[in-house]
């Protein structure tokens, strides 16, 4: 069923770019894909190349790929996207700006709910979740390739990890059901992302998504990522111990990562040094 999950979720990817490109005529960056469907299509990516920098080409190894495809497929209950606004200079891919609402998106992709029933615990009959509104600091955006050569612009993986410990700050770090999906799919997603990107990149983009959800008054004023990651990471390791064979080398890095924040960080900014603890 993992794989089944996995195969139809590119299968309607490649199905609405087609209907509904990402790039507009001129190639300015419409929309492009973001939380759970973001992920499952980047458990499939050979290369991941950041759109807005110098960052070079990230290169997907077997193992790494393989691991995401047999662990992190689920079911989802809908599409999520962002879509670019013609005004919003925050979600420019580099120089570039397009539009398309999601309701466009739905119009264009016709049976796009057929699709959506078959890996949706709870299609309610509209698939598509416009997320734009809600985030009002910039995501990073990457461009994937798929095994089957594919093209997909989705939320980089950072900020997809990000977004997901967020959720979970979001309920306090409670233990209910939906939270321990979250930490089952953080826990995987760490595994592989801490091997993509530093511990700063990793910290750097919490610290975007937890000043975004602060602004929309989602979580707690004064929430910091490392109080964040502090509190997650043993319910990380408890999964990936319980659920995951040979997890020693994943909860290492959770480890390494807990060691990381305890240290300020060195930042250099034109002649001056500013000694900057992460937030």
């Amino acid at each position: 069923m993992v794989a089944e999950i996995q195969d139809i979720a590119e299968n309607f990817a490649s199905y609405t770019i087609e209907n509904a490109p990402h790039l507009d005529t001129e190639d300015n960056l419409r929309y492009y894909f973001a939380g759970s469907i973001a992920t499952m299509l980047t458990c499939n990516a050979v290369s991941i190349e950041d759109t807005a920098s110098e960052k070079e080409k990230i290169s997907v190894n077997d193992e790494d790929r393989k691991f995401l495809q047999k662990y992190f497929p689920r079911q989802t209950g809908d599409i999520d996207v962002i879509t670019i606004k013609e005004n919003d200079t925050m979600y420019c891919l580099a120089s570039k700006k397009g539009s398309l609402s999601s309701r466009s998106i739905m119009e264009s992709v016709p049976n796009a709910g057929e699709f959506c029933k078959q890996f949706s615990g709870n299609f309610y009959g509209y698939c598509w979740d416009d997320l734009s509104d809600e985030h009002k600091i910039t995501h990073k955006i990457s461009k994937i390739t798929t095994e089957r050569g594919n093209s997909f612009y989705v939320t980089r993986p950072d900020y997809q990890l990000a977004n997901k410990i967020c959720e979970v700050a979001i309920l306090n770090f409670k233990d209910n059901e939906k939270n321990q999906k979250n930490i089952r799919d953080i826990s995987i997603m760490f595994s592989v992302f801490s091997k993509m990107y530093s511990n700063e990149e990793l910290l750097d983009a919490l610290s975007v998504c937890l000043k975004d959800r602060e602004e929309n008054k989602d979580i707690a004023q004064g929430q910091s990522a490392k109080a964040c990651f502090r509190k997650i990471a043993p319910k990380m390791k408890k999964y990936l111990t319980e659920n995951i064979p040979s997890s020693e080398k994943h909860i290492e890095r959770i480890q390494n990562m807990l060691n990381y924040i305890e240290k300020p960080i060195n930042k250099t900014v034109g002649q001056k040094t500013f000694l900057t603890i992460v937030r």
